[in-house]
């Protein structure tokens, strides 16, 4: 249900107002608002995706990269029209699609947590040696 989501709301945000990075960094802040501290089953980095997929869908003339494709490609507006913007929905779906694919084949569920501070004592002072906030830990990421 997450990954729906965050890929509608990035496509709506994406038609709507035309950037993709826009659609993106609104679309994830308020996916990520939403999710809060939710057990999702997969790793959140497949929200990422669906998230990052949904704004390429509905390119079209209020999109900086439509115009940078119509014109260095010599096309008017209606031949991009029928090329860039079904080409860009394609790939969106496409990613959208292998983000809930790869969500259930290979979920990337990790028990570790990134902040514990139950364990910055077992750090061995390597929060302070990396000029880190105190319980952070960076075991987990390698």
């Amino acid at each position: 249900a997450f990954l729906i989501l965050g890929f509608s709301l990035a496509a709506v945000l994406k038609v709507t107002q035309g950037s993709s990075t826009v659609a993106m960094i609104v679309g994830s802040g308020m996916v990520a608002a939403i999710l809060g501290d939710a057990s999702l089953g997969f790793n959140p980095v497949y929200v990422a995706t669906a998230v990052g997929s949904g704004s390429l869908v509905g390119s079209w003339m209020n999109d900086s990269g439509f115009w940078i494709f119509a014109k260095m490609g010599g096309l008017t507006e209606a031949e991009a029209l029928k090329t860039w913007t079904p080409l860009l929905m394609i790939m969106g779906i496409a990613g959208f699609l292998m983000s809930i694919l790869l969500s259930q084949v290979l979920p990337l569920v990790s028990s570790r947590k990134i902040f514990d501070t139950d364990q910055a004592t077992e750090l061995s002072g390597s929060s302070a040696l990396l000029n880190a906030e105190p319980g952070f830990n960076f075991a987990c990421l390698f």
